[in-house]
């Protein structure tokens, strides 16, 4: 109990559920407020204590730095630490190496469910594949793959890149007659990355135009800023 005024009246402010009590009549209530109080609270740290597991706690961590993207140094920030000794004093603080053991469980026990799906497909299957690189300069390949039933067609589709058509037929010459139609429909390229491609080359032929249009903007807002 921590003594508070609340309005010039002395009251008694329980540490555990916060509430005020009056505290000029004599302490057996407040007594007995605290000893149902304290009962309560450690019933309930009991009940969250032996339902917890500390191998999941650290698992579902690393999928929240997974999910959203977290630097691994956030396991590290007070204010998560903090909050995780309050709302589970059994939960152990993980270093930054010990969180990145468990991203790589949780992504060798998903490769393992995928490469078992995989092995389950009797279809042919529609791949698609994008490269991109980080805001550290590391690059990427996500690989999508796409199966409905046994007649769906077997394809790649990727982005007009050069290199992409050497890769295409190193595939084709690996699978030969697997391939639906001898492979004639397997290589898909991107519409959109087309499109994307079109529209820069025809700003580049008005580029010109749109920079006088700027100019002649830029030169308007400065007449009004200096009549006015």
């Amino acid at each position: 109990m921590i003594r508070v005024d609340v309005n010039g009246v002395m009251m008694a402010k329980c540490n555990f559920c916060e509430k005020l009590l009056n505290a000029t009549k004599g302490t057996s209530s407040l007594r007995k407020h605290v000893l149902k109080c304290l009962d309560d609270h450690q019933e309930a740290t009991h009940s969250t204590n032996a339902s917890f597991d500390p191998i999941v706690g650290k698992s579902k961590v690393a999928k929240m730095i997974i999910m959203h993207e977290l630097p691994l140094r956030f396991v590290k920030y007070t204010g998560f630490q903090e909050m995780m000794g309050y709302c589970q004093p059994r939960f152990e603080l993980m270093s930054r190496n010990t969180l990145k053991s468990e991203i790589f469980k949780l992504y060798n026990m998903e490769k393992d469910k995928t490469l078992k799906l995989l092995d389950n497909i009797e279809s042919k299957v529609a791949i698609t594949m994008d490269m991109w690189t980080s805001s550290t300069k590391m690059g990427y390949m996500v690989v999508t793959v796409h199966f409905i039933d046994k007649s769906w067609l077997s394809a790649i589709t990727v982005d007009n890149c050069s290199t992409n058509d050497c890769m295409i037929e190193k595939i084709k010459n690996k699978f030969g007659d697997a391939l639906v139609l001898g492979g004639r429909l397997f290589h898909m390229r991107c519409c959109a990355q087309i499109l994307n491609l079109v529209v820069r080359d025809g700003l580049k032929v008005i580029a010109d135009g749109i920079e006088k249009i700027r100019d002649s903007i830029w030169f308007r807002e400065c007449s009004k800023s200096i009549e006015n």
